[in-house]
Formats: C-alpha cells, structure tokens, sequence
C-alpha cells in the first residue's frame, strides 16, 4: 500500500509540474545558479543547518551541501516533538552534513523577472524536483541513566544499578529519496517543501552499559520512515 501510494504521489506530481513548466515563460539566467538556504526544523533539536546548491547553467541537474551542527541542552526531551526520547535532560553535541542532488522537471529556474512590472501583487513560480541524498551525522550524548556500575566487595566484584552521568556516542547514516517544489516569490527569495522517504541507521557507543538503552526519533534513528521539511533562502547569480 506505501508503494502504490508513493507510486501514485510520485506521477501526479511530475504530471503537475511539467504542466505548470510549460505554462509559464522561462525568464531564468542562462548563467549557472546558486541558492543558499536555511532548514528551520533544524533548530526543533538544538541544531542549524544550511545548505549550498549550485544548479549549472541550462540544466536541470543540480548538487547541494548542507553543513549542519548541534549543541545545548533539551530539558524535555521526553516531549519534543522530534525526538520522544526516553530521557528527559539531554545535553547534545554534534555536527553532520548531507549530500543532495535534484532533478528539476524544467531546465532553468520559473522565476519572476527582476525585470517584471508588478500589480498588487507577486504572482509565486513553482519549479518541482526529485532528489536523493546521502547524509551523515555525529553525536557526542550526556544524561543521567540507569547504569550498571561495578563495586568491589569483599575481593568480589559486584555490579549494581545505579543512577549515573552517561557518555554516548552515536553516529548516524542515512539515505534520503523524495519530491519537492522550490517556489520562487519575486526575482530572488524561494520556500522550498519536499517530502521523502529515508533508511537510516544508528551506532551508539554508551561509556557504561544501560539497563534500558537510550532511544529517540532522531540521533538514533533506524529503519524506514516516511519525513518532510521545507527550506528558505535566496537565489544568488
């Protein structure tokens, strides 16, 4: 059923976008393009992530970089709406970046002129894409848990649970393959949704074994899921 439902999305999008492509002049650069944006769900789990795309000129191909970093303190992990985490202090630090590459159903940016008398109003240009992406991310995780500690009695040792301060180490892989639609309002500026599905995979390396292992929706993501986001930014020429 996720199948023919993705399969589905995936034709009625492509169907739409090479309509609206072909409805609308092309009044792009024949230049190669770069757009630099910002990913706000990011900053949801303490993070900022930006990204840098260059799309050459008259193609409809294009490649992205997207640093991103982490750091602070969730006081209640517990209930983010990203991570559900079964601890509910968690201090975070962390990098990551993520590879893309897009495929535009047009070969250059349906885009308002700079050039454009306008009326009341902008009239938004929509440029619809699929993309896949690689992505990787590193943790360094602190918070209180559940451990077994060992104490020396008697010449024996003896391990006990105990509270302590956990150290853990997550690295986090990942590939993305989705749709999305860059929509240009005026000559520069751009708000980008996509959808995907992704396959992650999660290694942690706790500094002492837990009696329950820590758990998220995000630093240590595994599986199959289906996301989506969205992205703002400008155009730069």
């Amino acid at each position: 059923m996720k199948l023919f439902f993705s399969t589905l999305l995936l034709t009625v999008f492509l169907m739409t976008g090479q309509s609206i492509a072909a409805e609308r002049a092309d009044t792009s650069s024949s230049t190669a393009s770069y757009i630099v944006g910002l990913h706000p769900l990011q900053l949801i789990v303490n993070g900022f992530k930006v990204e840098l795309e260059r799309r050459a000129a008259k193609s409809a191909f294009s490649f992205s970089v997207s640093p991103e970093f982490y750091f602070g303190t969730f006081d209640n992990a517990d209930n983010n709406i990203m991570l559900f985490a079964n601890h509910s202090v968690i201090d975070v630090l962390g990098y990551g970046v993520n590879v893309t590459g897009r495929y535009y159903v047009s070969d250059l940016f349906n885009r308002v002129s700079s050039n454009t008398k306008f009326t009341n109003y902008i009239q938004p240009f929509s440029n619809f894409y699929l993309f896949s992406a690689l992505e990787y991310r590193y943790f360094d995780l602190s918070y209180y848990s559940r451990s077994w500690v060992a104490f020396r009695e008697n010449g024996i040792d003896i391990y006990k649970l105990s509270d302590v301060e956990q150290k853990n180490t997550v690295q986090r892989i990942g590939l993305n393959v989705g749709i999305g639609n860059t929509v240009f309002f005026g000559d520069r500026f751009y708000i980008d949704f996509f959808v995907y599905s992704r396959i992650s995979k999660a290694f942690q390396a706790p500094k002492m074994k837990e009696s329950t292992p820590f758990k998220d929706d995000f630093f240590t993501l595994t599986g199959n899921s289906f996301a989506l986001g969205f992205r703002f930014g400008l155009l730069l020429e």
